[in-house]
């Protein structure tokens, strides 16, 4: 798709937007029920706006933006204003300490700061000292209180000081846009920091244009996207949904109030596009669950029947083969009368194309939604890889793997099983960090991390992470996030973390689900007293124990998880267990549970 200007960027294509279809709806806020609508004119004037006054403010030609702030139409309106003053905007999880927003703030050298109310803000003033290069911040909601005037300003004042289009301004922002190139940086996207700081990936305006096209591609034709979105977009995933794609095919783009509302947004928004990470899939397939343990006599067998349905149907595509009449015609009854009326009840009934990403999902949740007639597509990507290169795509699906590589990606699998990446969406490097960027980069091709193999048709299968795998003491290679997924499939168990490496045996910590805890002891007439005495309780831990060895059954005999502990909780963002994306933190799961490891490898 060509751009309007001397350069294909994502703000050019913005422009082009507004003057193709001015009037069309682009960004929804859901507030208490009603539905703010801009459109794309409006979108392009606020973006203008915005770099009109972040120019007159002092923004240099890449200079960098913070964006402290959880999802909203401001959050896109912001991004997208720095990109087209010239500089790189970057987002902070709105769930980082103060600490954390300090690093990136100071790590990335940036001047201005823009936040979402006066928590955010108090996160800065408690690291002010820190920040010697930060020179104004922004504050989204709330008042300015006087003490913090001189260097904080409302962001609806600061756009009506210095955001006017006079002459002087529109030339200043033109002359900017003129010198946006595809080479060019675009954005700063911060890592998650699972295994050290978080680290600067430095996306061109090419690598953001590129994926987006190469998701483009894979798209029905005819598809018209409507997107809830709802995950942070500090992170590349969302960020290229909700924004980069979101701009290139022109769609509409809701926010609610986050994912504490999700089953009512989904409702008003009815989306045609669900992307969820695969904590936000296992969570909807416990509540379902439990809801369909709760279903007796004829609607059971009904039940019953539209999910075998549904699963003959996914075995078919999955294997290729067509669907023959009788196959056929039990779906179109299965959904008649039962997932057509289970996906309105969600808000799903609009819905094209599921999706998971961010994290390996279990296989187990796969098959579950398939039997519902929710197909999840599995996407793999990284933050450096500008978000998906692999896609389980919309022609061929195979239940296991995360796809095929994108238009244009190429993926291939190093001798020691690492997963190697090339192409236009291959990140730039490292803010400030050229050693850490030559050890990833090589001839073109990004070394991912991860370890994976390709079939004979060329679909990736990711088994771990690289620095994930443990080396028992008897020389095994084991992969712990396949035994993770079988384990977090207990019911009971939310999360699973296993260890041993350089052990003699392998060992988990459980983290317990606090539903899914109380409905056991229900069951079994035990007096409800907490998770903490649950934990204790011999009689859940027999239990607990015989799944774990129902799993260890089907294992070799090295991949057996020999020991387990139970946390009384589930793993917490607070805590910095789990990234703002949920996956675990290995090193601060073992650290903060030192003792409890201590007891797995200790004499028994």
């Amino acid at each position: 798709m060509s751009g309007s200007g001397p350069a294909d960027t994502i703000v050019h294509r913005l422009f082009a937007n507004a003057v193709r279809r001015p009037g069309d709806p682009a960004l929804v806020r859901l507030e208490r029920g009603q539905r703010r609508v801009i459109d794309w004119r409006q979108y392009a004037d606020l973006v203008r706006r915005g770099a009109r006054a972040l120019i007159a403010a002092g923004l240099p030609a890449q200079g960098v933006v913070a964006i402290v702030s959880a999802n909203r139409c401001e959050w896109l309106l912001a991004d997208l204003a720095v990109m087209a003053a010239g500089g790189l905007p970057t987002g902070v999880y709105p769930t980082s300490t103060a600490e954390q927003v300090a690093y990136i703030l100071r790590h990335s050298r940036a001047p201005f700061a823009i936040v979402e109310n006066a928590g955010q803000l108090e996160k800065i003033r408690a690291q002010r000292d820190e920040l010697p290069g930060l020179e104004r911040a922004f504050l989204l909601d709330g008042k300015v209180a006087p003490a913090d005037s001189a260097w904080v300003e409302r962001w609806d004042d600061f756009l009506a000081r210095l955001g006017g289009d006079t002459s002087g301004a529109a030339e200043a922002l033109a002359s900017r846009l003129l010198e946006l190139r595809p080479e060019g940086l675009g954005t700063l996207i911060y890592t998650s920091g699972t295994t050290g700081e978080p680290k600067g990936v430095m996306l061109t305006h090419r690598n953001l244009t590129f994926t987006a096209d190469a998701t483009r591609a894979l798209l029905p034709e005819g598809f018209e996207a409507s997107v809830l979105s709802y995950l942070p977009m500090s992170h590349i995933a969302e960020q290229m949904i909700s924004l980069h794609l979101g701009v290139s095919v022109a769609g509409v783009i809701s926010f609610g109030s986050g994912p504490e509302t999700l089953r009512d947004d989904l409702l008003s928004v009815r989306p045609t596009f669900f992307f969820g990470v695969p904590r936000v899939w296992e969570k909807l397939e416990f509540a379902l669950g439990d809801r369909f343990r709760q279903t007796r006599g004829a609607k059971r067998r009904l039940l019953a029947f539209a999910r075998r349905a549904a699963l003959d149907a996914q075995d078919a595509r999955s294997e290729q083969r067509s669907f023959g009449p009788w196959v056929r015609l039990r779906l179109a009854l299965a959904r008649r009368l039962v997932f057509d009326r289970l996906k309105a009840a969600m808000g799903l009934d609009r819905v094209e194309i599921f999706v998971s990403g961010a994290a390996p999902i279990a296989p187990s949740t796969l098959r579950f939604f398939a039997s519902l007639d929710i197909l999840i597509r599995e996407v793999y990507g990284l933050s450096e890889t500008s978000g998906p290169s692999t896609f389980n795509g919309m022609a061929v699906y195979r239940p296991g793997t995360v796809g095929p590589s994108m238009p244009g990606v190429q993926v291939r699998v190093a001798a020691d099983g690492e997963v190697l990446l090339r192409g236009e969406s291959i990140f730039a490097g490292y803010l400030h960090d050229p050693q850490a960027t030559a050890e990833v980069l090589s001839d073109g091709w990004f070394k991912t991390g991860d370890v994976g193999s390709l079939d004979a048709q060329g679909f990736l299968r990711i088994t771990d992470r690289k620095k994930d795998l443990l080396i028992t003491a008897g020389g095994k290679n084991v992969a712990p996030q396949p035994l993770e997924q079988k384990l977090a499939a207990i019911p009971e168990i939310a999360q699973a973390v296993v260890l041993g490496d350089r052990e003699k045996y392998l060992a988990a910590l459980l983290a317990i689900q606090p539903t899914a805890c109380e409905r056991w002891a229900k069951e079994q007439g035990i007096a409800w007293a907490g998770l903490e005495e649950l934990a204790a309780d011999a009689r859940f831990r027999t239990y607990v124990e015989s799944r774990v060895e129902k799993i260890n059954s089907k294992l070799a005999g090295y991949e057996t998880i020999k020991r387990f502990e139970l946390l009384p909780r589930e793993l917490s963002l607070e805590l910095g267990e789990l990234t703002p994306t949920l996956k675990v933190k290995r090193r601060v799961v073992q650290e903060l549970h030192a003792p409890l490891v201590a007891r797995l490898f200790g004499p028994l």
